[in-house]
């Protein structure tokens, strides 16, 4: 996939969020993901920060199983990433989606 088309994807979908249009969002988002999939090789942590927006998408459509499985998904993907170069980068994203969980599952608990 051409880098122009995936941004162009991201810009559209961050444009939907800032209008409140989630489900267009989430479709700019979804084919930014797959479509980035393709790439050799995979960028991980992007992928990664792609489904945590995915996420964030689910929280603000009240879908917080969809957004939990995105959020793991995305940790899965911060981990795959080997890269000496982006350590510092993957750490950070790692706390930051490890954080988003634990909130989710403390919510999950007082709704019970």
């Amino acid at each position: 996939e051409h880098p122009t088309v995936l941004s162009t994807l991201e810009s559209l979908a961050e444009t939907c969020v800032d209008a409140r249009r989630f489900s267009h969002a989430m479709k700019y988002y979804t084919q930014l993901f797959d479509r980035s999939q393709s790439l050799e090789p995979v960028n991980y942590l992007k992928q990664a920060e792609t489904l945590q927006k995915i996420a964030s998408i689910y929280g603000k459509l009240e879908d917080l199983k969809m957004q939990t499985k995105k959020l793991e998904m995305a940790l899965r993907f911060v981990r795959s990433e080997i890269s000496e170069n982006l350590i510092e980068e993957r750490e950070i994203l790692e706390e930051k989606i490890q954080g988003e969980l634990r909130l989710l599952r403390l919510r999950a608990k007082d709704d019970k």
